[in-house]
């Protein structure tokens, strides 16, 4: 999970900033969102299946899979994203196809 691991990285040292107490940070549901999207494309990017060719029963495990990220790695996620994390970092994230679109994410 090299992007995982990089974003969280990049929000221990504070790289995408919200001002304090400005309030225009993301929402649960967008860090959530974030946080399912980098699952994905650290999945593809380690060679797994695009969801279009996996069975019902591949896609019902694979979202098995997904919420089974270890507890604290997931609260340090969410608690940084909605913490530290500007809404448009959140927003490029989202629309990141892979490791160096998420890396470009850090200059919003």
């Amino acid at each position: 999970m090299r992007t995982l691991r990089m974003f969280v990285g990049a929000l221990a040292i504070g790289a995408v900033a919200v001002g304090s107490g400005c309030g225009k940070g993301p929402s649960t549901s967008q860090c959530e969102e974030l946080l399912a999207h980098i699952t994905d494309v650290e999945m593809k990017s380690g060679g797994a299946a695009p969801a279009a060719d996996l069975t019902a029963d591949q896609k019902k495990a694979l979202e098995v899979q997904k919420t089974q990220l270890p507890d604290h790695v997931r609260t340090a996620f969410m608690d940084r994203c909605m913490k530290e994390v500007s809404k448009g970092y959140v927003e490029c994230g989202l629309k990141a196809p892979d490791h160096d679109a998420f890396a470009k994410c850090e200059k919003n």
